[in-house]
């Protein structure tokens, strides 16, 4: 059947650090990354093209923008639309941004590596002996 396969041999212990680690990741794929920051001032105005808007939320790649809602007479942001590309004539996209952007990328490729890693510790022993 499985060559050194075996139910646990590190002990009950080990899933609960791959179950952590594979939440965690599934909770990194699921976001939509335009909603990491709440930004107000006068940069909300030069990104929208909707006037008055107090807020908008920014991310990596896109921007979310509420819209007025008049039964409750406030600004609601729906998750539910697009995010919206970042103006490049308002928005200097350095290198550190794109930097930062390589980096998250590899932050979710070693994140779900490593997550496969301790899922495979738990019926693997790996070890030169």
């Amino acid at each position: 059947m499985c060559r050194g396969c075996r139910l646990l041999p590190h002990g009950g212990y080990t899933l609960f650090p791959a179950v952590l680690s594979t939440l965690a990741w599934f909770a990194s794929l699921m976001q939509d990354g335009c909603d990491y920051v709440h930004v107000t001032g006068p940069i909300v105005d030069e990104l929208t093209t909707i006037k008055g808007v107090p807020f908008i939320e920014m991310g990596f790649s896109a921007y979310r923008a509420p819209s007025f809602d008049p039964e409750l007479k406030n600004w609601v942001v729906s998750y539910e639309g697009e995010c919206s590309d970042y103006n490049e004539d308002v928005v200097n996209v350095d290198m550190y941004w794109k930097v930062s952007k390589g980096f998250a990328f590899l932050a979710l490729v070693l994140g779900g590596g490593g997550a496969l890693f301790l899922w495979f510790s738990s019926c693997f022993v790996f070890s030169r002996g």
